[in-house]
């Protein structure tokens, strides 16, 4: 059971740096941004039943039309 416990939590630990790698991978010149530095910015959630927020999406808008 220990041995079957510790595998799923391996493959989970690959897995999302995996995720991690490739969205590092889609962005290029990006930079860090603080609270408040976007004030364009969108996130698509949901409340779950536990009470908790899951976001499904985001966007933000980088350079204003002209």
């Amino acid at each position: 059971m220990n041995l079957l416990i510790f595998t799923g939590l391996l493959i989970s630990l690959i897995d999302n740096n995996m995720a991690d790698e490739r969205a590092r991978k889609r962005i290029v010149n990006g930079q860090d941004a603080e609270l408040f530095d976007v004030p364009s910015q969108v996130a698509l959630m949901r409340r779950l039943d536990t009470g908790y927020f899951d976001q499904s999406c985001g966007a933000v808008l980088i350079a204003w039309n002209k």
